[in-house]
């Protein structure tokens, strides 16, 4: 009798340990994707000839398709994509670069305030980074795409950044792609 309770016990308990929770829900999380521009800089002496806030778009590149310019490139980013600026390649390995700061104005050069920028982009602080992060130079900003409006949203974005070579502060220098949100309406 002991044995057969022990095996009702075993088999009880096995039972409730299994069953677990009766959520079988099988919604799955949206991928991320993460849009980082491939940026590059062919020539970093020759932004470094240049005055502090040169344009140097046209000295950087995006990856983009051969035949498109820097200031023409555009970046699409959807719902929940996640925008990631970095270290440019073709610096020296001594060189610091940092970004100083974005500024979001539409085609037409006028500046789109923050508080409408943050309706759809939200500031994402890098892991094991303090809160104040974007307080302070950063070597790069990543923005969450947190919304989107029914049509597209066209903007430029200025970048603000500089260089440091053998303790020498060279910048701010800027660079001037554009940017667009993909509207509700057009997401697939």
């Amino acid at each position: 009798m002991k044995i057969s309770k022990c095996i009702l016990l075993t088999i009880l308990s096995l039972s409730l340990f299994t069953c677990g929770s009766d959520d079988d829900s099988t919604e799955e999380t949206p991928e991320l994707t993460i849009i980082t521009p491939s940026t590059s800089i062919a020539d970093v002496d020759a932004i470094l000839a240049l005055p502090a806030n040169s344009d140097i778009t046209d000295l950087v590149s995006f990856g983009q398709a051969s035949g498109i310019s820097t200031a023409d490139h555009e970046t699409i980013l959807e719902l929940n994509d996640i925008f990631r600026l970095e270290r440019p390649e073709g610096l020296l390995p001594g060189d610091i670069f940092y970004y100083g700061g974005l500024y979001f104005s539409d085609l037409d050069g006028e500046e789109i305030g923050e508080g409408f920028v943050s309706n759809f982009l939200e500031r994402n602080i890098p892991s094991g980074e303090p809160l104040d992060y974007y307080d302070f130079p950063v070597p790069n900003y990543i923005y969450d795409v947190i919304g989107n409006s029914l049509n597209d949203l066209e903007w430029k974005y200025d970048i603000e950044c500089f260089i440091i070579r053998d303790g020498t502060e060279y910048g701010p220098y800027w660079i001037d792609p554009k940017v667009r949100l993909k509207g509700s309406s057009n997401t697939n």
